[in-house]
Formats: C-alpha cells, sequence, structure tokens
C-alpha cells in the first residue's frame, strides 16, 4: 500500500509540479512575439509597401517640377534667313491649378512680314506669364489628386503592415501556446508511463514469490506497451508544434529556431485577473483602431478624390492667361515697347464619354467599398460577440474540469487502495489512471482555448503585443 501511494505522489507531482525544472530559464511569449514581429518575412515584405508608397508621394510630388522647353526653327530654302531659339520654364503649382511661365527668345535674319512677330532685339525678349484654370482643373485636377492619393496609400500601407502584424502576433501567439499545450500532454503521458513501469518491476517481483498470477504482469506489460504508444504520439506532436512555432521563433538573421523542450514552461500562463468587458466599449475600440477597417476606409478616400475629379473633369476647360514681355537691346525701335498680353482659352468637349464613363465606374467602386465596410463591421461585432464568449466559457470550463481531475484523482487513490486490499483487480487500476490522465490532459484543453480565444481578443481590437 505504501508503494502504490508513492507512485501516485509521483504521478501527481509529474503531471503539474514538475519541481525539476523549477527556476529553469524558459522561453517567453514576449520573446516568441518580438521575434516575430521584427523578423517574419510577412511583416518585412509588408513594411516594404510603406516604401513603395513613399516612392509613390515623391512621383506625385515630381507632377509639380518645373519643365524646361526649347524650341528653334529656321528657313532653310527661300528668300528668307530668319531663325529664331525659344527656351521656356513652366511651373505648375498645387494654387488652383495656376501655372507660370517664364521664357527668353532670341531672333535672327530677315521674317516675311506675316510672321513679324518672331523677330526680337539684338539681346532677345524676355517674357513672363500665367495661366489660372477657371472650370475644369481649377478646383482639383491630376497633380493634385495624384499627390493627396499618394498620401494616402502612405497611410493604406501603414495599415496593411499593422494589420499582417496582428496576423503574425495572433499566430506567433497561438504557436506558442500549441506549444506548451503539447509539452504538457507529453509530460502527462510520460508520467502515466513511469507510474506503469515502476508497477511493472513490483509485479514481476510478487509473481516470483507467487503472491499475484502471471495474468497480471502480462496485462500491466500490455499497458506499457500502450502508455509507450502514447509517448510516442505525444512526441509527435510536441516537434510537430516546435516546428510550427519556429516560423515565428526566429534568429536575429531571420532564420527560424527550433525551441529545445529544456525551454518549456511547466505550465501554460496564468489566467487574468478578471475578463469582465463591456461589449460596446470594446466594439467601438475595435472599429477604431482595426486596420483592415481603416485601410479599406482610406482606400474609400482616393476612390472619393477620383470621383471629384471625374465630376470636375465634366466641366469645360476655361483658362485665363496673362502675359508680358520685353526686348532687350540697344536699338530703339518699337519692338522695345513693353507688351502686356491677355487672353481666355475655352475648349467644351462635346460627348464627353472618358469622364462620364470614368465617373461611372468610381461611383460603383464607392458603393462596393461601401458593402465591404458595413460587412467587416458586422464581421467586428460577431467575431467579438463569439471570442468574449469564448474567454467566459473556457475559464468556467476550467473549473469545472479542474474539479473533474480532482474527483479522478481520489477516484484513481480509492481504486488504489480497493486493489491494495484485494478487492479490485489491476484492470480497474488501469482504467482510474487512465481517466485521470485523460481529465489532466482536458484542463491543459480547456486552458489552451481561453488563452488562444484572449489572443484572439487582441488581434480582434488591432492589437500587435
Amino acid at each position: 500500500m505504501a508503494q502504490n501511494k508513492f507512485i501516485f505522489v509521483s504521478f501527481c507531482c509529474f503531471c503539474f509540479v514538475l519541481v525539476g525544472q523549477a527556476g529553469a530559464e524558459t522561453l517567453q511569449l514576449s520573446t516568441v512575439v518580438s521575434a516575430a514581429l521584427t523578423q517574419h518575412p510577412v511583416v518585412a515584405a509588408a513594411a516594404t509597401e510603406i516604401d513603395a508608397a513613399r516612392g509613390e508621394i515623391r512621383a506625385a510630388e515630381g507632377g509639380f517640377d518645373p519643365t524646361l522647353k526649347i524650341a528653334s526653327s529656321d528657313y532653310i530654302t527661300g528668300d528668307y534667313t530668319g531663325g529664331y531659339l525659344d527656351a521656356s520654364v513652366e511651373q505648375p503649382t498645387a494654387l488652383y491649378g495656376t501655372k507660370f511661365i517664364a521664357g527668353y527668345r532670341k531672333s535672327g535674319g530677315s521674317f516675311p512680314v506675316y510672321y513679324a512677330d518672331q523677330e526680337t532685339e539684338d539681346d532677345g525678349e524676355v517674357r513672363a506669364g500665367i495661366e489660372v484654370p477657371v472650370l475644369r482643373d481649377g478646383e482639383i485636377d491630376r497633380r493634385r489628386t495624384a499627390l493627396q492619393k499618394a498620401n494616402l496609400q502612405q497611410n493604406v500601407s501603414e495599415a496593411s503592415l499593422l494589420q499582417r502584424r496582428v496576423e503574425i502576433a495572433r499566430a506567433a501567439k497561438h504557436a506558442y501556446l500549441d506549444w506548451i499545450a503539447a509539452g504538457r500532454r507529453l509530460t502527462i503521458q510520460k508520467a502515466l508511463l513511469d507510474v506503469t513501469e515502476r508497477r511493472q518491476g513490483q509485479l514481476a517481483h510478487r509473481q516470483e514469490k507467487g503472491d499475484i498470477a502471471q495474468f497480471d504482469v502480462i496485462d500491466n506489460e500490455r499497458s506499457v506497451l500502450q502508455r509507450q504508444a502514447l509517448v510516442v504520439q505525444a512526441e509527435r506532436q510536441l516537434q510537430q508544434a516546435s516546428f510550427e512555432l519556429s516560423l515565428f521563433y526566429r534568429a536575429d538573421t531571420g532564420e527560424p529556431r527550433i525551441p529545445s523542450s529544456t525551454l518549456l514552461p511547466t505550465d501554460l500562463p496564468a489566467f487574468s485577473p478578471h475578463d469582465l468587458y463591456s461589449f460596446e466599449e470594446e466594439l467601438q475600440k475595435a472599429y477604431l483602431a482595426r486596420p483592415d477597417l481603416i485601410r479599406l476606409k482610406q482606400q474609400r478616400e482616393q476612390n472619393a478624390l477620383e470621383i471629384k475629379l471625374a465630376d470636375n473633369q465634366l466641366l469645360p476647360r476655361l483658362d485665363i492667361q496673362m502675359a508680358a514681355a520685353q526686348d532687350l537691346g540697344p536699338q530703339e525701335s518699337k519692338l522695345d515697347e513693353f507688351e502686356l498680353r491677355g487672353g481666355i482659352k475655352l475648349e467644351v468637349p462635346i460627348f464627353n464619354r472618358v469622364a462620364m464613363g470614368r465617373q461611372q465606374s468610381l461611383q460603383a467602386k464607392d458603393k462596393e467599398l461601401g458593402f465591404l465596410i458595413a460587412f467587416l463591421e458586422d464581421r467586428i461585432r460577431a467575431d467579438l460577440k463569439d471570442v468574449l464568449t469564448a474567454i467566459k466559457l473556457s475559464r468556467e470550463r476550467v473549473g469545472v474540469l479542474t474539479n473533474e481531475y480532482q474527483t479522478a484523482q481520489r477516484v484513481e487513490e480509492g481504486e488504489r487502495e480497493r486493489y491494495s486490499h484485494g478487492d479490485s483487480n489491476l484492470i480497474f487500476v488501469n482504467l482510474r489512471e487512465q481517466t485521470t490522465a485523460d481529465a489532466a490532459i482536458r484542463v491543459v484543453d480547456a486552458k489552451l482555448d481561453y488563452h488562444k480565444a484572449k489572443a484572439s481578443f487582441a488581434a480582434i481590437l488591432g492589437k500587435d503585443s
């Protein structure tokens, strides 16, 4: 009887205390998550989208770069020898689409009278002008739209990066928890095997003395083989969990690291001191922080800019132009007079099907994005309800299963007591031991469900830590 109690106590120590590992350095969740967020290829790939967005901003800003234009013309044949060189710089601006123009022109030789305006003084002519669009391209144009969209695209890319971080953090947490749970299951199976192997030696000794039949020794040997198979299966599951965890637990070089079983914590993390949440408050937090929802809203803003541009392109083009010119040179002639010119340019599209088709397409896109945003908000609401329920019920389940495990322990001890007095048999003892081990594994699984629900809860709120 004393030997049976010793075996029972050893089993409990293996399952829930693991004194031999106390104080040993273990792999922490924060270490895994930090490695995943800094070294995981998916996060690194998402980060490159921000660099690409910055490049698009730079390209859009290039739409406001000044342009140098040079033109020349000469008579090759005929009675006239005139020619000129014309250089100008155009500077578009974001100020209501206004464009500034400055130029220099110099001519030489003879020109026909109907091209007399091409003549300049000996030192040429300088000019400056301004062009202001009144209708089309006034309130908005392609340059300003491209720049605003590029700035929004950077926000989209940052939201995409945060979404990847949230997804990777949740996956890393789940992999870490699965790894610990696999280690706990292996420990339980090893403890169960250890009990059976210890009993095998005792039974063999008793059988030699003639206290028990050989059948009991053979039946216990069967239990040893069965439990050895369960240990091998648990070892394989721990290996699989280690391989999965290595996708997130990475070295500084980015290489996956397979964690050693010596780094296993003794148990899953402790429960939160409380899990009382206001659904509406958490829902509003999720609506504000969810990166996938932010990304869709930013994309809708980009589309709204395109709609505004398409609406503007339906208008006629009406540009006001003002220009001043002054010839330079020593000679006194009518060319020396200061010139100030004004003009209006009107352009009316006949059908304008390009702008109308573009407008129709963009309005349909706006509706599509609106539906996607509404569905995602519904999805967030449903997921939040589900995860809060999962947290509550899994926590309650842990309590119920812990009571079941403790009850199974008492039943096992009673069965072992009966066996020691000859009122039971080895079959029932093995059955009680297996029932206790199964109950212990169910406690591990329930704790795993709770912590996975907490990890999913953080992801629903858009948290990457």
